[in-house]
């Protein structure tokens, strides 16, 4: 990698990324001055300035850090990231009741947009696989599990459930996105 003599007297060399790390981490690499609280490109030494894009320049010692990557099995969120989506899904093992079904579909589908939800896929299963069974099928994505969940529990969904009864037999299930 490229060296360079800073400051022009010779008095150290030092590769531009560490000069760079080493000015993020206030540490003395200029000439033996400490360099000031403020991190900020403008503070940064001229020597140090043609060799870095403005691009790569962070404005804070914050945007210099690197977040530590999750352990596998652990979730993490970090302030830049967005939280995952949340899918509720609806299989259908047997329907005994088309009337019941039908006020609860006409409870629930309000009930659910109006809790954030938005209906991607609802009808029976174009072709099913090991162990599927050929019935009703619903997908529905919501932007959290928090929020999948509390339309779940809502009033209106609960006096949906009521109407349903046993008019069908059903799996429902809520899985965060990747």
């Amino acid at each position: 990698m490229h060296t360079d003599k800073i400051g022009g007297n010779g008095m150290k060399t030092v590769e531009p990324l560490a000069q760079f790390l080493s000015f993020f981490q206030g540490e003395e690499f200029f000439d033996g001055h400490r360099l000031a609280k403020d991190r900020t490109h403008a503070a940064m030494p001229n020597a140090l300035r043609p060799r870095l894009s403005p691009v790569m320049v962070p404005h804070t010692v914050e945007a210099a850090t690197v977040p530590r990557q999750p352990v596998r099995g652990q979730h993490s969120i970090r302030k830049e990231e967005t939280m995952a989506k949340a899918y509720w899904i609806s299989a259908y093992r047997s329907i005994s009741s088309p009337e019941k079904l039908a006020a609860y579909a006409k409870l629930a589908g309000p009930s659910i947009a109006g809790a954030g939800g938005r209906f991607l896929a609802r009808g029976v299963a174009a072709k099913t696989y090991e162990a599927g069974v050929a019935e009703r099928t619903v997908l529905i994505e919501f932007d959290s599990v928090a929020q999948a969940i509390a339309a779940h529990d809502s009033p209106g969904y609960q006096a949906a459930l009521e109407a349903l009864g046993d008019g069908a037999v059903r799996d429902i299930r809520i899985v965060e996105g990747v």
